[in-house]
């Protein structure tokens, strides 16, 4: 597994955390955005300039990219080893970025898992703990079954289910069949 160093925010001033070593993400064909100001928008004056060079769909990219990464627990372990947990200024932009949780934003998300790490680092305790080599392992197996729980259940929902009145008659039957 590569460093993901390429997914390594840099906070701006009251502004999006955008990507220090690769370009924002191509703009995507159809995307229609939530409509109304984007989030980020209302985080600045309106004679500030930090927006000047992004247009609202390039931001809704931006933050949905970063919200997502924090689906990687490999991800999360990189940010708490450079210490961006320490950062005031970066804990406060995570805590902003909970209103991805809510629609019409939710409806975009492909990784939910990334909604529940959003929620957890919330808490000091478990940023903490995300320095740990070991505690990174333990998301990693934790989502893996997860995926695989969620994998074999709807299998399993895709399966023809026999009625409970059918099992019952076919075990009379065989039951009187029998004696």
């Amino acid at each position: 597994v590569g460093s993901p160093t390429h997914l390594a925010p840099t906070p701006r001033r009251g502004g999006p955390v955008t990507s220090a070593c690769s370009p924002p993400p191509p703009l995507l064909q159809g995307l229609v955005i939530p409509t109304g100001s984007h989030p980020s928008l209302a985080m600045v004056d309106d004679d500030s300039e930090i927006f000047d060079d992004y247009s609202e769909k390039e931001l809704f990219e931006a933050e949905l990219e970063f919200v997502q990464a924090l689906a990687n627990p490999e991800y999360l372990h990189y940010l708490a080893q450079n210490r961006y947990f320490d950062d005031d200024e970066f804990i406060a932009y995570l805590e902003y970025l909970q209103y991805w949780a809510r629609p019409p934003y939710v409806q975009y998300l492909v990784f939910p898992h990334c909604l529940r790490f959003l929620e957890l680092l919330q808490g000091v305790a478990f940023r903490a703990e995300l320095k740990r080599e070991d505690f990174k392992n333990q998301l990693f197996r934790q989502q893996h079954f997860a995926w695989k729980y969620r994998a074999s259940t709807l299998a399993a929902a895709a399966l023809p289910r026999e009625t409970p009145v059918a099992t019952a008659d076919a075990l009379a039957t065989a039951t009187f069949n029998h004696t």
